[in-house]
């Protein structure tokens, strides 16, 4: 029902100000997104000696709406920044019924408009690390990934209905599967996957984001160490020389 909307995860702490400096700045010019930083803790007490020494001073930044890649440079948690409610229901955004990662989805789909963006430049909130997160579970990487893949596409048909098709869709879709296990498993799926969008990934594209991610040494260490066998070794090793070809 606010003018702006935020969130924070149960066990993660807003500094006691950071609505009200996140507010002030953005209403200076109506801003539909504002993000800041976080610094993580693994306790209170930690967290305490750091609060005494907390200093009210802060810097602020803005990306115009040709900016890019705001996905690399502003995080994927929902819990950074506060968005413009109107916004956010003139699209209807919702978060995805996933197992995982529905933050991540939720601002990919959101940072892949046109607008401007606020950052910043203090810690205004704190994420506490638990090893027994779901995002630190490594032993149902193939389901979370298939769960990334399902919800892209339900994002790719909002960005079909608004006839979006910017660069920051491709980059930022590219930078979400590099954050989801993609680099030594699963790459035939990513393949088939974004091969089946060729109206936002061409045959270019493609070849340019695995060369990105995958290097000789890299690639040689997985196959060494079996985490990819030798036919996924020589596909990926087709796709990065096709690019000179």
């Amino acid at each position: 029902m606010g003018e702006y909307l935020g969130f924070l995860d149960y066990d993660d702490i807003f500094h006691k100000d950071a609505l009200r400096i996140a507010y002030f700045e953005a209403k200076k010019k109506n801003y539909t997104f504002i993000n800041f930083k976080y610094k993580p803790f693994e306790n209170e007490k930690s967290l305490s000696d750091y609060l005494n020494d907390y200093k009210n001073s802060y810097k602020i930044e803005i990306l115009n709406k040709h900016y890019n890649f705001p996905i690399e440079r502003t995080g994927i948690h929902i819990w950074r920044n506060i968005y413009k409610s109107s916004f956010i229901l003139s699209y209807n955004f919702k978060f995805a019924n996933t197992w995982s990662d529905e933050d991540v989805i939720f601002c990919m789909t959101v940072f892949s408009f046109d607008f401007e963006i606020l950052l910043i430049n203090k810690e205004l909130v704190f994420h506490r690390l638990l090893k027994t997160s779901v995002g630190h579970n490594n032993k149902k990487i193939e389901i979370r990934q298939d769960s990334i893949l399902y919800h892209l596409r339900n994002i790719f048909k909002i960005f079909k209905k608004y006839n979006i098709k910017n660069n920051r869709i491709r980059e930022n879709t590219f930078f979400l599967l590099e954050q989801n296990h993609f680099r030594s498993e699963g790459v035939e799926k990513l393949l088939l996957f974004i091969k089946g969008y060729k109206d936002i990934f061409s045959e270019d594209i493609i070849r340019k984001y695995f060369i990105r991610i995958f290097s000789i040494k890299e690639l040689e260490k997985l196959y060494l160490y079996k985490k990819i066998n030798i036919n996924k070794y020589q596909l990926i090793i087709k796709i990065k020389y096709k690019c000179y070809i």
